[in-house]
């Protein structure tokens, strides 16, 4: 139940993290997750950049750069659609 993030990952603001997720070291390149981001349970991402205000599907495993605004989700992750808040994926909200 717990969370992997390499030495150099950048995390921005307002980012949910939740169980299980690996933010990898790969080729010499860190993570970068920007603001408003969420990453759902058993995400794996290997080395690449998340643009604001994504979503990433539980289960994903993320190998190229996100651009801002986006769903992704899979094996590896592609994209689902657009995302305008990445607050309107919670049940809670």
């Amino acid at each position: 139940t717990g969370v992997t993030i390499a030495p150099g990952t950048y995390i921005g603001k307002n980012v949910q993290i939740f169980k299980n997720v690996t933010l990898a070291y790969v080729k010499k390149k860190t993570c970068k997750i920007d603001d408003n981001v969420i990453l759902f349970s058993h995400v794996i991402v290997l080395g690449t950049t998340i643009g604001a205000n994504c979503v990433i599907g539980a289960g994903s495993v993320v190998t190229t750069d996100v651009n801002d605004n986006c769903v992704m989700a899979g094996v590896p992750a592609k994209y689902v659609k657009k995302c305008e808040v990445s607050a309107d994926y919670l049940e809670y909200v």
